[in-house]
């Protein structure tokens, strides 16, 4: 099944509950105030400076995690080809658990970091404790189902860096309803999180990397994207609109240098899925910090042939 999400908290970086916790409901809607986890800074290292960009338009959002020592990525994100110095990589949803576990693997392999979310404060706390080569831009309260907030967004990224290289894209939301039992209610909600920010981030991204036949784009689906289960047609269908939607720009994009793929996380080990579903058995949970290596693996100069997957993130990392 697939249930990694929580539902939806803010526009930027919401947590997923788990889908067991929540078998046999009607209706659920689960709001989830992740933690947000701090980073560890170099002993004597002054903090670094941020820069803060606020672009109004708070709205409702989601995030995601991951992991790769199959693919050669050792713990601090590196490994061949994942040396991400002098590349700028915009983090979505960067204060939720698996949105900071990416900001902090890419940190840590030297990248240059735009981090979005919908508050400058919890942007500010994982900025404070990230190793990184230069400090990150923080962008707070762009609303990504609006196309000219994420215009703005890539527009800012070039004039902080210079460039943009990559997306790593962890904004989404989750709902379960029956069919019968008004689950059109959640449609917009879901569209809206799940393909329609997607589709507004790839696009405003997409003229950057195509300017310069460079980029990288991840976005994090899921597998009831690929077959529904019972209560989550309608997730489902929002899941499998962003696979469409990342299949048809790699496909527009394969000779460009651009290549655009999904994570498929399980269910997502957080804090929040253990209190929502403490009796669950939770050995084959995905830790945040797994699926982070996988999407650095993806946005990074060793994937450069891996485009249109929709790629699985389900063992133990």
């Amino acid at each position: 099944m697939g249930g990694n999400e929580g539902v939806l908290d803010r526009v930027l970086g919401v947590g997923f509950a788990a889908q067991d916790a929540a078998r046999g409901a009607k209706h659920h809607r689960h709001i989830d105030h992740d933690d947000h986890l701090e980073g560890v800074r170099r002993a004597g290292e002054e903090p670094l400076k941020r820069v803060v960009v606020d672009l109004g338009n708070h709205g409702h959002p989601v995030r995601l995690p991951v992991s790769v020592r199959a693919m050669g990525v050792d713990g601090a994100g590196k490994g061949p080809h994942m040396d991400f110095e002098h590349r700028c990589v915009i983090v979505t949803g960067a204060a939720g658990n698996l949105g900071a576990a990416v900001a902090r693997t890419l940190a840590a392999a030297g990248a240059d970091l735009v981090l979005v979310d919908r508050e400058a404060a919890s942007l500010e706390t994982l900025a404070a404790g990230l190793v990184a080569r230069q400090a990150p831009l923080i962008v707070a309260g762009a609303d990504v189902r609006q196309g000219a907030a994420c215009a703005a967004l890539a527009q800012k990224a070039i004039e902080r860096f210079g460039r943009l290289d990559a997306l790593a894209n962890t904004v989404g939301g989750f709902a379960m309803a029956a069919i019968a039992d008004n689950a059109a209610a959640n449609w917009d909600m879901l569209m809206d999180l799940n393909a329609r920010s997607a589709l507004n981030l790839t696009a405003a991204v997409a003229p950057h990397m195509q300017a310069r036949k460079y980029g990288r784009v991840c976005h994090v689906a899921a597998a009831p994207g690929l077959k529904a289960p019972a209560a989550l047609g309608v997730y489902a269908a929002s899941k499998a609109a962003l696979l469409r939607l990342t299949e048809a720009f790699a496909e527009e994009h394969r000779r460009d240098g651009i290549t655009a793929n999904c994570v498929l996380p399980t269910t997502i080990d957080t804090p929040q899925n253990r209190a929502a579903d403490p009796k669950a058995d939770t050995a084959l949970w995905v830790k945040p910090e797994a699926i982070a290596r996988v999407i650095a693996f993806l946005v990074s100069d060793a994937a450069g042939a891996v485009t249109g997957a929709g790629v699985p993130v389900n063992g133990q990392g």
